[in-house]
């Protein structure tokens, strides 16, 4: 996962401040909040395109809400 990141990196494919890692099997919050991510993520990065890169996302309740909402707004997601 991380060898394709740096690849996407290295291709100016995308810019490494796009990246918004998360690894699910270590997530410390019972209530996951996309819009408050998404918002938080604007604030630091106004004119970027946020690139979701979700690792185990299975372990979050409800995960297939999450990806829905990301993919029918347009942004990009990996997933592990």
């Amino acid at each position: 996962m991380f060898s394709i990141l740096q690849k996407l990196v290295q291709d100016n494919k995308i810019e490494p401040e796009q990246i918004v890692f998360i690894d699910f099997t270590s997530f410390l919050y019972d209530n996951f909040d996309i819009e408050k991510l998404l918002e938080e993520f604007f604030t630091l990065f106004p004119y970027k395109k946020p690139f979701f890169v979700f690792d185990e996302i299975q372990e979050l309740e409800n995960f297939s809400k999450v990806v829905m909402y990301i993919f029918n707004n347009n942004y990009k997601i990996f997933l592990s």
